[in-house]
């Protein structure tokens, strides 16, 4: 125990020295500690005046994180044009979250006209430079209804695909969907069920919920009422209130001891924390 908490401090002080030294990485760095509130106490203001010292002196990652903390108002009142601004300097460097959060921008018109096909282009960019979520977000706007781009299940399940393997739990519930509903692709439920494991394993509530349908209705897996009543409590625990419906109508259908197995499972998924649980 104390060599895990002491190494954090100890990287958190070389870094301190290094930055007041006008270390431009280790700027940013001490930046990224106190925005995320690793090894030191949480604080956007000194978050903010690290990135933008690092900032000035030209590095992409402290801009495309200035343009990120005004584009969600972390610490400071949101600013479309501020973190347009930090993103373009970002961009123009090649940094892809920067690519991205202008993509984000275009898409939900912030300070800028709305443009789905603009969005989609710094998207693909983003995407096709391994950034997970820029993957995801592409994938997205394929598979639901965006002005000006047709739904396209094939190109949806390819960059949901990318972004999956990638460990993007969204993602990963997503293309269970597509294998299990059969869009673009012959009905799958083995490979549905694969996903929707995987996501499960990353915490992520969805995965939970599409899980214990796996189960319920015997997709790709044998049914089972008492696994399904497991994974149903366990999406509502980690936040996925419309799981409620399903235990309700379990409750009724389950036996006492039935729904003790269950509890068992789900305490047993709690004590690791809800991650690559057996189920």
């Amino acid at each position: 125990m104390k060599t895990s908490s002491v190494i954090p401090r100890i990287s958190i002080w070389i870094n301190r020295i290094r930055a007041v030294f006008g270390q431009a990485e280790a700027q940013s760095l001490l930046g990224e500690a106190y925005e995320f509130g690793e090894g030191v106490k949480l604080d956007y203001r000194k978050a903010l005046f690290w990135y933008k010292k690092s900032a000035d002196q030209g590095h992409d990652r402290a801009q495309a994180n200035i343009g990120a903390m005004y584009q969600r108002g972390d610490g400071v009142e949101a600013d479309v044009d501020v973190a347009r601004h930090w993103s373009e300097l970002a961009a123009t460097q090649g940094n892809l979250t920067a690519v991205q959060n202008l993509g984000i921008s275009y898409l939900l018109g912030q300070g800028v006209a709305q443009n789905n096909l603009k969005a989609a282009e710094l998207f693909r960019e983003a995407a096709e430079g391994g950034l997970k979520t820029a993957q995801f977000n592409l994938g997205l706007m394929h598979y639901t209804k965006h002005d000006g781009l047709e739904l396209d299940y094939t190109l949806a399940r390819e960059y949901f695909t990318m972004a999956a393997k990638n460990g993007h739990p969204n993602a990963q519930s997503n293309l269970g969907n597509i294998f299990t509903k059969g869009l673009g692709v012959d009905v799958d439920f083995e490979s549905a069920l694969a996903c929707y494991q995987a996501s499960a394993s990353s915490r992520f509530p969805l995965g939970y919920y599409n899980l214990g349908t796996a189960y319920l209705f015997g997709r790709g897996v044998e049914k089972d009422a008492v696994r399904a009543y497991a994974l149903f409590r366990v999406a509502k625990m980690l936040g996925y209130s419309e799981a409620d419906q399903n235990i309700g109508v379990l409750e009724k259908r389950l036996t006492i001891k039935d729904i003790e197995i269950a509890g068992a499972k789900i305490s047993d998924c709690r004590d690791n924390d809800f991650c690559n649980c057996e189920w």
